[in-house]
This record gives C-alpha cells, sequence and structure tokens, in this order.
C-alpha cells in the first residue's frame, strides 16, 4: 500500500470526519486525455459513505475553519481516521471510477468535526 498522509483540518458543522481523495488513471502514453475524479469518503454510524463531486461541494459550503485545536492529539486520531477511510475507499475503487482503465487514489484533505466525542 502507497504512503497515506494529507493535509487535516478540524471544522465547524461537520458530524463526522470527510476525506477528499483524488483519482487518476495510471495509463500513460495512450496519446488520450487524463481524467482526475474527485470524491469524498465519509462515514455515517460504521457504514462507508462515497460523495460524488458535486456532492462534497455541498458538503464543503456548509463548513467553518476551527482556529484552535491540540495539535498532536488530532493529528494522532487524523491519521487512523485517514487510513481507515482511505482503506475503505480503495477497496472498491473500480467501481467509483469505471472509465479508468487502472485507477490510482491519493488522499488530498481530510476535514475533521470540531466536537470530537
Amino acid at each position: 500500500m502507497q504512503n497515506v498522509s494529507a493535509r487535516f483540518s478540524c471544522v465547524d458543522g461537520l458530524s463526522d470526519p470527510l476525506l477528499i481523495v483524488t483519482v487518476e488513471d495510471e495509463v500513460t502514453g495512450t496519446g488520450t486525455l487524463i481524467h482526475t475524479l474527485i470524491f469524498g469518503v465519509t462515514e455515517k454510524e460504521t457504514k462507508i459513505e462515497i460523495l460524488r463531486d458535486w456532492e462534497l461541494l455541498q458538503a464543503l459550503t456548509a463548513l467553518t475553519p476551527k482556529s484552535s485545536l491540540d495539535e498532536k492529539t488530532v493529528r494522532e486520531d487524523a491519521e487512523l481516521v485517514l487510513k481507515r477511510l482511505k482503506q475503505a475507499f480503495d477497496g472498491e475503487l473500480s467501481a467509483h471510477a469505471p472509465t479508468l482503465r487502472r485507477p490510482v487514489s491519493w488522499p488530498e484533505m481530510l476535514f475533521l468535526p470540531s466536537k470530537r466525542g
């Protein structure tokens, strides 16, 4: 498995972690355009939910950055959440990007709820 890392931020207006994932086709040298897809991955209770680009935009417009946080605690939590969401997404990667021959994904940004319970 590739190195899993992304920037993260705590935000108000979010009830569950939200990971932004970029997917591209790994096939090169075909003379075709490179297609890039953007997804959101969240976890509602214990069920993973995948958001298409337009659903992700709707979710992001409701968020407000949180200025103060416990950096060390949040970073440790963020790494665990990131790995869990990324693995769940990659388990069905071909189904999420059926038009790509060899899809590959990487995390871009992880948003965490500002109030962790």
